[in-house]
């Protein structure tokens, strides 16, 4: 794919943009003609000089390029996808990838009869640990799955441009660093790109309403047989930072970060597993992201793969207790 790509442009140039898409379209993009937007059109002007790129209009941008690189706030994604999507583009868009599975059907339905290509930011599919998780579910030595636990937390340190986390109700650390969680455990479980049901059975939040920074939720997924479920985030307290998987014969730790060894408990003992090769740092994730999907097939970040990352972010968040 690399070679058809002739035009790049990123919308959106925020902190994420400055951090981690400035080094990634200087490395996989170096002889593609770079745009680049933003509602300040400073910060656009300010990335584009860095990336030796033009600053222009949002649909200058649309109209010139052939893959399209979304990093704006997560309620304005839904808009910004619709208008990118055309014939034959490539977009790919930062998580949270969509706030509603209603939404996420009709984008891949757009997706589809434009023939283009749309994908979602995930990056923690190439972190060491679910991967190595993710195989050895695959050998059913857990037995049936019958509950699981997410926990993550952790002082909030991210200079955001925006203030998306203080001022936007789609800014809380559900959809923040949560949707990254979520999305791993059914990443893990292999429920990723199956169909499937949630039900929210309990949540409390810090504060009430979005955003919010402290986030306790139990919930169930309903599969051949219901896997009990429950997520703890905080932007306030440090927490394990990790999956807890238990099943018939045993139970599995899945850390959250880039620690590559995953821990499994089991009536005849303890064993830990290993990546031979890990990787090291969210720089590498980043790189292995879009090496995945300019020079691979790019199956595992394909947007029809989302659906259900999106649907149970939708259930827990959702006003409906």
């Amino acid at each position: 794919m690399n070679d058809q790509i002739k035009t790049v442009g990123l919308i959106g140039c925020g902190s994420v943009a400055f951090q981690w898409y400035k080094d990634i379209l200087k490395s996989y993009f170096s002889s593609s003609l770079k745009f680049f937007y933003d509602i300040d059109p400073g910060a656009a002007l300010s990335l584009a000089k860095l990336c030796d790129g033009e600053s222009t209009s949002l649909q200058e941008l649309i109209d010139k390029s052939d893959f399209i690189i979304i990093t704006t706030p997560p309620d304005s994604h839904y808009e910004l996808l619709l208008k990118s999507i055309k014939k034959g583009k490539v977009v790919f868009c930062e998580k949270p990838f969509l706030l509603s599975k209603a939404n996420t059907k009709e984008i891949i339905a757009l997706q589809n009869s434009q023939n283009a290509t749309v994908y979602a930011g995930y990056v923690r599919r190439f972190f060491s640990a679910p991967n190595v998780a993710k195989e050895f579910i695959k050998t059913k030595l857990l037995g049936e799955i019958l509950k699981v636990e997410i926990f993550e937390g952790g002082r909030f340190t991210w200079n955001s441009n925006s203030g998306y986390h203080i001022n936007n109700k789609y800014g809380g650390v559900l959809l923040d660093t949560g949707s990254h969680s979520i999305d791993t455990l059914l990443y893990v479980l292999g429920l990723d790109a199956i169909p499937l049901n949630f039900s929210l059975l309990s949540r409390q939040r810090i504060p009430a309403t979005e955003p919010s920074h402290v986030f306790k939720a139990k919930f169930t997924i309903k599969y051949q047989q219901n896997i009990e479920g429950s997520i703890f985030l905080s932007r306030r307290t440090s927490l394990a930072n990790k999956i807890n998987i238990y099943g018939e014969m045993g139970m599995m730790e899945v850390p959250l970060d880039l620690k590559s060894m995953v821990k499994i408990t089991t009536p005849y003992g303890k064993s830990i597993l290993r990546e031979k090769y890990p990787i090291i740092s969210i720089d590498q994730a980043f790189s292995s992201q879009f090496q995945h999907i300019l020079n691979e097939s790019g199956e595992l970040l394909k947007a029809s793969r989302f659906l259900n990352t999106v649907a149970l972010c939708e259930t827990l968040i959702t006003d409906s207790l």
